[in-house]
Protein backbone atom coordinates (compact mmCIF):
# COMPACT_ATOMS: atom_id res chain seq x y z
CA UNK A 1 0.00 0.00 0.00
CA UNK A 2 1.51 3.60 -0.89
CA UNK A 3 0.18 6.82 -2.22
CA UNK A 4 -1.64 5.94 -5.45
CA UNK A 5 -0.54 7.87 -8.47
CA UNK A 6 -2.75 11.06 -10.19
CA UNK A 7 -3.72 10.83 -13.63
CA UNK A 8 -1.78 14.50 -14.93
CA UNK A 9 -3.53 17.60 -15.46
CA UNK A 10 -7.05 17.16 -13.36
CA UNK A 11 -7.72 19.77 -11.65
CA UNK A 12 -9.63 19.66 -8.13
CA UNK A 13 -13.49 19.89 -8.27
CA UNK A 14 -14.46 23.46 -6.97
CA UNK A 15 -16.64 23.37 -4.47
CA UNK A 16 -20.63 24.01 -4.84
CA UNK A 17 -21.70 27.57 -4.36
CA UNK A 18 -24.47 28.03 -1.61
CA UNK A 19 -26.57 31.28 -0.22
CA UNK A 20 -27.13 29.04 2.97
CA UNK A 21 -25.38 30.23 6.22
CA UNK A 22 -24.73 33.29 8.56
CA UNK A 23 -22.92 36.14 7.40
CA UNK A 24 -21.83 39.54 9.29
CA UNK A 25 -21.12 42.78 7.44
CA UNK A 26 -20.93 47.05 7.29
CA UNK A 27 -22.61 49.40 5.84
CA UNK A 28 -22.61 53.33 5.28
CA UNK A 29 -25.09 55.61 3.17
CA UNK A 30 -26.81 58.46 2.93
CA UNK A 31 -30.26 59.12 5.39
CA UNK A 32 -32.95 61.50 5.35
CA UNK A 33 -34.67 63.41 8.29
CA UNK A 34 -37.37 65.67 7.85
CA UNK A 35 -38.52 67.59 11.34
CA UNK A 36 -41.57 69.36 11.89
CA UNK A 37 -41.73 71.84 14.56
CA UNK A 38 -45.46 73.38 16.24
CA UNK A 39 -46.56 75.96 18.48
CA UNK A 40 -49.53 75.47 19.41
CA UNK A 41 -49.49 78.78 21.26
CA UNK A 42 -50.08 80.44 17.90
CA UNK A 43 -53.91 79.25 17.78
CA UNK A 44 -57.05 81.51 17.56
CA UNK A 45 -56.39 85.72 17.91
CA UNK A 46 -52.48 85.50 18.31
CA UNK A 47 -52.00 84.00 14.69
CA UNK A 48 -53.12 87.28 13.34
CA UNK A 49 -50.48 89.28 15.02
CA UNK A 50 -47.62 87.55 13.86
CA UNK A 51 -46.66 87.03 10.28
CA UNK A 52 -43.91 83.68 10.94
CA UNK A 53 -45.80 80.91 10.72
CA UNK A 54 -46.99 78.58 13.33
CA UNK A 55 -45.14 75.45 12.32
CA UNK A 56 -42.10 74.74 10.25
CA UNK A 57 -40.33 71.58 8.30
CA UNK A 58 -37.18 71.28 7.78
CA UNK A 59 -35.16 68.68 5.76
CA UNK A 60 -31.56 67.08 6.39
CA UNK A 61 -29.98 64.37 4.37
CA UNK A 62 -26.44 63.24 6.50
CA UNK A 63 -24.02 59.87 6.39
CA UNK A 64 -25.27 56.95 8.15
CA UNK A 65 -23.11 54.18 9.22
CA UNK A 66 -23.47 50.22 10.95
CA UNK A 67 -23.09 47.05 10.46
CA UNK A 68 -26.11 44.18 9.62
CA UNK A 69 -26.00 40.18 10.31
CA UNK A 70 -28.30 37.52 8.60
CA UNK A 71 -28.58 33.93 8.05
CA UNK A 72 -30.06 32.68 4.86
CA UNK A 73 -31.47 29.28 3.66
CA UNK A 74 -31.50 28.20 0.23
CA UNK A 75 -33.45 25.48 -1.01
CA UNK A 76 -33.20 24.53 -4.73
CA UNK A 77 -33.24 27.85 -6.39
CA UNK A 78 -35.60 29.37 -3.77
CA UNK A 79 -33.28 31.37 -0.91
CA UNK A 80 -35.31 32.44 2.75
CA UNK A 81 -33.50 34.43 4.85
CA UNK A 82 -33.42 36.93 8.43
CA UNK A 83 -31.37 40.14 8.81
CA UNK A 84 -31.24 42.86 11.04
CA UNK A 85 -29.30 46.01 11.22
CA UNK A 86 -28.44 48.78 13.21
CA UNK A 87 -26.49 52.21 12.28
CA UNK A 88 -25.16 55.23 13.84
CA UNK A 89 -26.78 58.70 12.05
CA UNK A 90 -25.17 61.88 12.40
CA UNK A 91 -28.61 63.46 11.45
CA UNK A 92 -28.78 66.96 12.68
CA UNK A 93 -30.96 69.82 11.81
CA UNK A 94 -29.91 72.92 13.74
CA UNK A 95 -31.88 75.87 12.56
CA UNK A 96 -32.45 79.69 13.78
CA UNK A 97 -35.36 81.42 12.70
CA UNK A 98 -36.11 85.34 13.72
CA UNK A 99 -38.62 87.77 12.97
CA UNK A 100 -38.72 91.92 13.90
CA UNK A 101 -42.68 92.81 14.60
CA UNK A 102 -44.25 96.34 14.69
CA UNK A 103 -46.29 97.74 17.10
CA UNK A 104 -48.71 100.00 16.96
CA UNK A 105 -47.21 101.47 19.74
CA UNK A 106 -43.98 102.41 17.79
CA UNK A 107 -42.21 99.32 19.63
CA UNK A 108 -40.30 96.23 18.21
CA UNK A 109 -40.97 92.71 19.06
CA UNK A 110 -37.85 90.49 18.60
CA UNK A 111 -38.71 87.13 18.11
CA UNK A 112 -36.35 83.84 17.94
CA UNK A 113 -36.86 80.14 17.92
CA UNK A 114 -34.06 78.03 18.03
CA UNK A 115 -35.16 74.48 16.61
CA UNK A 116 -32.46 71.36 16.64
CA UNK A 117 -33.26 67.84 15.64
CA UNK A 118 -30.99 64.87 15.82
CA UNK A 119 -30.85 61.12 14.59
CA UNK A 120 -28.52 58.87 16.71
CA UNK A 121 -29.94 55.66 15.77
CA UNK A 122 -31.57 53.37 13.77
CA UNK A 123 -32.01 50.09 12.37
CA UNK A 124 -34.50 47.29 10.82
CA UNK A 125 -35.23 43.84 11.07
CA UNK A 126 -36.27 42.15 7.82
CA UNK A 127 -37.62 38.84 6.19
CA UNK A 128 -36.02 38.19 2.89
CA UNK A 129 -37.19 35.97 -0.20
CA UNK A 130 -34.49 35.72 -3.12
CA UNK A 131 -34.56 33.73 -6.47
CA UNK A 132 -30.44 32.31 -6.96
CA UNK A 133 -29.57 32.45 -10.36
CA UNK A 134 -26.52 31.83 -12.40
CA UNK A 135 -25.78 28.31 -10.38
CA UNK A 136 -26.16 30.22 -7.28
CA UNK A 137 -23.60 33.18 -8.23
CA UNK A 138 -26.33 35.87 -8.39
CA UNK A 139 -29.68 36.57 -6.01
CA UNK A 140 -32.28 38.80 -6.54
CA UNK A 141 -34.39 39.32 -3.55
CA UNK A 142 -37.40 41.08 -1.93
CA UNK A 143 -37.33 42.14 1.93
CA UNK A 144 -39.04 44.01 4.26
CA UNK A 145 -40.26 43.98 8.13
CA UNK A 146 -40.02 46.45 11.30
CA UNK A 147 -37.77 49.88 11.27
CA UNK A 148 -36.92 51.93 14.77
CA UNK A 149 -35.31 54.84 15.02
CA UNK A 150 -34.46 57.25 18.42
CA UNK A 151 -34.18 60.90 18.50
CA UNK A 152 -33.85 64.08 20.24
CA UNK A 153 -35.17 67.05 20.12
CA UNK A 154 -35.20 70.54 21.60
CA UNK A 155 -36.99 74.00 21.13
CA UNK A 156 -36.03 77.06 22.15
CA UNK A 157 -38.19 80.44 22.15
CA UNK A 158 -37.95 83.59 23.28
CA UNK A 159 -38.85 87.45 22.69
CA UNK A 160 -38.09 90.85 23.50
CA UNK A 161 -39.44 94.27 23.22
CA UNK A 162 -37.00 97.58 22.11
CA UNK A 163 -37.72 99.55 25.17
CA UNK A 164 -37.03 96.13 27.16
CA UNK A 165 -40.40 96.61 28.91
CA UNK A 166 -41.06 92.89 28.39
CA UNK A 167 -38.86 89.93 28.23
CA UNK A 168 -39.71 86.30 28.65
CA UNK A 169 -38.09 82.71 27.02
CA UNK A 170 -39.79 79.31 26.90
CA UNK A 171 -38.29 76.04 25.43
CA UNK A 172 -39.19 72.28 24.86
CA UNK A 173 -37.24 68.84 25.04
CA UNK A 174 -37.39 65.50 24.57
CA UNK A 175 -36.78 61.83 23.02
CA UNK A 176 -38.49 59.57 21.60
CA UNK A 177 -38.59 55.89 19.57
CA UNK A 178 -39.89 56.33 16.02
CA UNK A 179 -41.20 52.37 14.70
CA UNK A 180 -42.54 51.83 11.39
CA UNK A 181 -42.14 49.45 8.20
CA UNK A 182 -39.52 49.12 5.95
CA UNK A 183 -39.27 47.21 2.42
CA UNK A 184 -37.07 47.21 -0.29
CA UNK A 185 -35.23 44.85 -3.20
CA UNK A 186 -32.23 44.41 -3.97
CA UNK A 187 -29.62 41.68 -5.77
CA UNK A 188 -26.16 40.18 -4.38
Amino acid sequence: AGPMAMEKNVAPVAPACTWTGFYVGINGGLGWQTSRFGDQNYAGVEGYYYNQQPSVTFDNVNGVVGGQMGFNYQWRDLVLGIEADADYSGNSINKTRLDDFNESDGKHENWGWYNVARIDFQGSVRGKLGLSLLDNKAMIYLTGGAAFVHGDWSMYAAYYTSDESAAYDMGWKGEDWRWGLIGGMGME
